[in-house]
C-alpha cells in the first residue's frame, strides 16, 4: 500500500511537472494577447501576420506573459525590442518581423511617445 501510495505521489508530481514545461499559446495570455491580427496590420499580408504570430509564440510568450506594446512609449519600447530580439537569438529578419508585427499592436498616434 505504501509503495502504491509513493508511486502515485511521483507519478502526479512528474505530470504537474511536465504541464508546466509546455509552451503557452498566445491564447493563454489574455484577450489582448498576440494571437489575433493587429488592428494595425495592414501593412502587413497574411503570411507576415500568421508568421509574426509564429515567432512570438515561439520566442516571446514561452518565457513571459504578452506586454501589450500599446502600454509603452516608442523609446522604451524599443529598448526593451533590442533587449529581448538578442535574449531570444532572433537572426536579424526574424527581429525586423516580429518588430513590424507588434509594431501593428501599438497605436497610430501613439500617445506615449516621448
Amino acid at each position: 500500500m505504501g509503495r502504491a501510495l509513493l508511486a502515485v505521489a511521483v507519478l502526479l508530481t512528474v505530470a504537474i511537472g511536465l504541464a508546466g514545461c509546455q509552451s503557452p499559446s498566445l491564447r493563454e495570455h489574455g484577450p489582448n494577447a498576440a494571437a489575433f491580427a493587429p488592428a494595425n496590420g495592414a501593412a502587413l499580408s497574411a503570411l507576415e501576420i500568421k508568421e509574426g504570430a509564429r515567432l512570438y509564440t515561439l520566442k516571446c510568450a514561452k518565457c513571459h506573459q504578452f506586454y501589450d506594446p500599446a502600454d509603452y512609449s516608442n523609446q522604451d519600447w524599443q529598448s526593451w525590442m533590442l533587449k529581448m530580439s538578442k535574449k531570444a537569438h532572433l537572426k536579424s529578419d526574424q527581429e525586423e518581423l516580429l518588430s513590424r508585427y507588434l509594431d501593428a499592436f501599438r497605436p497610430k498616434d501613439d500617445p506615449l511617445a516621448p
